[in-house]
């Protein structure tokens, strides 16, 4: 079975927030990131854009969908776009970076690196007759270069924040001074 994109705007099947030209673009200024992404045939990449945009989609928000306010006998298959948004002919940018930081994320999550075989570092330390083996895990190195590079859940909420209900997003505080 092919996948397909459905990037209709509060379209009833829709499945994604993004194009794969989105996340080509995206990940190409993504250095830590861009040949990974372009060692992924074509349905690999819809297939993780597609569970990416699900992931998103699995968040609390604030608000409603767009088309469950104005026709509440039509169902809109996504999050967004929000009502609550100034405009809802378009996905806002956030998401579609979302999205990608989220493709990031998961893969992270997945292979615990970004994509290397390696399992180790070892830097050996000889001075006079004693040798020091020191190891690295390629994963920390991974979680430290997703920090660098984006690709966390962190990053994924940031961009998510002004939508997102509860924990996740932010603590809204109101200082009223009388």
């Amino acid at each position: 079975m092919t996948l397909e994109l459905d990037t209709t705007v509060a379209g009833t099947t829709s499945n994604s927030y993004i194009e794969l030209s989105d996340a080509a673009a995206y990940f190409e200024a993504k250095k830590e990131y861009t040949n990974i992404w372009a060692g992924y045939s074509d349905d690999e990449k819809i297939g993780k854009i597609i569970e990416a945009t699900r992931a998103i989609d699995r968040l609390t928000y604030k608000g409603r969908k767009y088309k469950d306010h104005l026709y509440g006998d039509q169902e809109q298959a996504l999050q967004f776009p929000r009502f609550e948004d100034l405009d809802h002919t378009i996905i806002p940018i956030q998401v579609k970076n979302a999205t990608c930081e989220m493709i990031i994320a998961m893969d992270l999550i997945q292979t615990g690196t970004y994509g290397s075989a390696d399992e180790e570092n070892v830097e050996r330390v000889s001075v006079g007759g004693v040798s020091v083996e020191l190891r690295s895990s390629k994963p920390l190195l991974a979680g430290l270069k997703a920090k660098l590079a984006g690709g966390s859940i962190e990053a994924v909420t940031a961009l998510l924040d002004k939508w997102i209900v509860g924990e996740l997003g932010a603590i809204e505080l109101f200082d009223w001074e009388w």
